[in-house]
């Protein structure tokens, strides 16, 4: 009976030490998850800041295109045609300009509307491009007149309509008062380009001031306002490299195993 019952003790005792040892390769397995969770980590971190260095050259490097507009000076006018009875045109002159670092193709769509006191502005559908094309890095359309030229300058005029779309003739009660600074006109509009980072659109929306160069004033009236919070609120890249688009890694907490060594009991 003496040794039966000290054969189970031998048994116990092995049966403690095979755990132990049990617990050992499972601690050991353990410590070689986390350096592994640890070298993904570490190699997840230098990803996610190489993501973000190149995104940062993607804003840097990109193509930057613009539509600024500015008031028509005497002279600058929509020349009439067969269509509107031959009758001269008020006009908002107005450039593609690209003051990025990288070309880019591009289709935009500008309206201009006459706005009496009375009238609320109403933002018109601008999907349809009224003008396409390329333009340079640093470059703009039309391009910068050559001051030895004996040609006037090149211009772009947006034709201006009223509130009901009609145009608003050059020689008008309605464009005197425009001049008289008595009406207000806002030039708006949509644009779409494409560079070598991806695509891009754009709104925009300005009120058209008489103002002496260098100077400024804030929207003043519901209109200006209107026109102003429209100006660029979709400003967004539709499509472009998707490194940038990193998430941190996630992981969770492990407990560390620990593994009691077993205590040697006497035999009785």
């Amino acid at each position: 009976m003496h040794d039966t019952y000290g054969e189970m003790q031998h048994q116990t005792q092995a049966a403690k030490w095979a755990e132990y040892y049990a617990c050992l390769n499972t601690q050991a397995t353990q410590n070689t998850f986390l350096q592994v969770q640890s070298s993904a980590i570490d190699s997840h971190i230098t990803a996610a800041a190489s993501a973000q260095q190149a995104a940062v050259q993607i804003e840097s490097e990109r193509a930057l295109v613009q539509v600024p507009v500015r008031a028509p000076e005497s002279g600058e006018y929509l020349a009439g045609t067969p269509t509107n009875n031959n009758i001269a045109q008020l006009g908002v002159p107005f450039l593609i300009r690209n003051s990025g670092k990288s070309s880019a193709n591009f289709a935009a769509s500008i309206k201009a509307v006459l706005l009496e006191i009375s009238d609320k502005f109403v933002i018109k559908d601008t999907s349809v491009p009224t003008m396409q094309g390329s333009v340079s890095a640093g470059a703009q359309i039309p391009g910068k007149r050559d001051p030895e030229s004996e040609h006037k300058a090149v211009i772009l005029l947006a034709p201006v309509e009223d509130i009901n779309g009609k145009p608003v003739p050059y020689q008008s009660k309605l464009a005197e008062d425009f001049f008289k600074g008595n009406v207000e006109v806002l030039a708006y509009g949509s644009l779409k380009y494409t560079d070598s980072w991806g695509r891009y659109e754009a709104k925009f929306c300005y009120p058209v001031w008489f103002l002496v160069v260098g100077t400024g004033r804030p929207p003043s009236t519901p209109n200006e306002l209107k026109c102003t919070n429209y100006n660029n609120q979709k400003d967004k890249y539709i499509s472009r490299p998707s490194a940038s688009k990193l998430t941190p890694l996630e992981t969770g907490r492990l407990e560390p195993i620990k593994c009691e060594v077993p205590k040697d009991e006497p035999v009785n």
